[in-house]
C-alpha cells in the first residue's frame, strides 16, 4: 500500500507562480510509492488565484475558499486537521511560491520512514533558477555546515557528504511532517497571524523530542515572490507593519517551552535591546521603534501566552481538534 501524503498549500494572491506549484505536485502524485493529494486553502485572494484554482479543481483533492484572510497558520491547520482525520501518513506544507523537482516527495518520504525520530524533514531549498541555495535556507545550513562556502552554485553531491543532516531549524516553505509528530505537537498556534508560527511549532517539535533534518537529494525551488512593487510606505506605516511582525517574534520568544517562563521574562529586555541596537547601528529607525513597540505590547499579554505554554507542553494535536 502506498504511503499517503497530503500537500497543503495556503494561497493568498499567489499568481503567477501558483501554476508552477500545482503542476509540480500533480507530477509528484504519479509516483507509485506515494499517494499524493493536494489540499488548497485560498485566503480570500484578490488576484487571479481563485480563477486559476477553479479551472484546475480536478487536480485538487480539496479546495477551500475563505471569505477573509485568516493567516498562514490557521489556513495550514485546516489541511493538517484533514490529514489526521483521514489517516494520511504525512503532511507536506508547501509555500505557494515553491515547487517540487521530480521525485522530491518520494525521496523525502523514504528517508522519513527510515528515520521516524525525525518529525520534520525539509528538502534542499534552492532559488528560482536552481543555481544557489535559498538565502535563508543557506544560513540555517551554515549553522551545522560551517565549511560551506558563501552560498555556492548548486552541486550538492560534492558540497554535502551526507544525504540526511540534522539541524535545529530551517524555513517552513517546504516541511514534511510525520503523522506521529503532528499528533503530539499539533498545528500552528492561532496566536500568530503571519510570521513566528513556524518558530513556535519548531520549538514544540524540539520539546517533544523529535528531530528536524534536511534531505539533500530532494530539492524544492522557492521563488520568494513578493508580487507587484508596492508604493513606498511612510515612516509611520512601516513602523506599524514592522511592529506587527516583531510582535510575532516576541510571542515565539516567550512561548518557547524549551525554557521556563521565568527565564523568558528575565531575558526578554536584553533580547529586545540587542535587536534594537542592531537596527540603530544600521540607522533603521522604523525597525528600532517597532522593536520597542512590540516589546511593550507583549508585556500586556503575558497571561495569555503563559496559558498557551501550558497547553503546548502536553502531547496532543493542539489547534487541530
Amino acid at each position: 500500500m502506498p504511503t499517503k501524503v497530503l500537500v497543503v498549500v495556503v494561497v493568498y494572491n499567489g499568481m503567477p507562480l501558483l501554476s508552477e506549484c500545482v503542476e509540480s505536485i500533480e507530477k509528484s502524485s504519479r509516483e507509485e510509492s506515494c499517494k499524493v493529494d493536494l489540499f488548497v486553502v485560498d485566503n480570500a485572494s484578490s488576484d487571479e488565484s481563485k480563477v486559476y484554482l477553479e479551472k484546475n479543481e480536478s487536480k485538487i483533492h480539496q479546495l477551500i475558499f475563505l471569505d477573509k484572510n485568516v493567516g498562514f497558520g490557521k489556513g495550514n491547520n485546516l489541511g493538517m486537521k484533514h490529514a489526521l482525520e483521514n489517516d494520511y501518513d504525512f503532511v507536506f506544507l508547501l509555500n505557494q511560491d515553491a515547487w517540487f523537482t521530480q521525485n522530491s516527495i518520494p525521496i523525502l518520504v523514504e528517508k522519513a520512514l527510515q528515520n521516524p525520530e525525525y518529525g520534520i524533514l525539509s528538502p534542499i531549498q534552492v532559488n528560482t533558477e536552481g543555481t544557489h541555495f535559498d538565502p535563508n535556507h543557506y544560513l540555517h545550513l551554515k549553522e551545522v555546515l560551517p565549511n560551506l562556502e558563501n552560498n555556492p552554485h548548486q552541486d550538492f553531491d560534492k558540497i554535502i557528504e551526507s544525504n540526511l543532516i540534522e539541524l535545529p531549524f530551517t524555513n517552513a516553505a517546504a516541511w514534511l511532517i510525520s503523522r506521529q509528530c503532528l499528533s503530539k505537537i499539533g498545528g500552528f498556534d492561532p496566536l500568530f497571524f503571519l510570521y513566528g508560527e513556524d518558530n513556535d511549532l519548531n520549538n514544540r517539535r524540539a520539546f517533544h523530542q523529535f528531530k528536524m533534518g534536511v534531505v539533500t537529494n530532494s530539492i524544492v525551488h522557492h521563488a520568494r515572490y513578493k508580487g507587484h512593487t508596492q508604493q513606498k510606505k511612510s515612516f509611520s506605516e512601516r513602523k506599524k507593519q514592522l511592529t506587527t511582525r516583531f510582535y510575532s517574534d516576541q510571542i515565539a520568544f516567550f512561548k518557547n517551552i524549551n525554557y521556563s517562563f521565568e527565564n523568558r521574562k528575565a531575558k526578554s529586555f536584553s533580547h529586545t535591546a540587542k535587536r534594537a541596537v542592531r537596527h540603530l547601528q544600521k540607522n533603521e529607525m522604523a525597525e528600532f521603534w517597532a522593536e520597542w513597540n512590540a516589546y511593550f505590547r507583549i508585556l500586556k499579554n503575558l497571561d495569555v501566552i503563559k496559558k498557551q505554554r501550558l497547553v503546548c507542553q502536553k502531547e496532543a494535536p493542539h489547534f487541530l481538534e
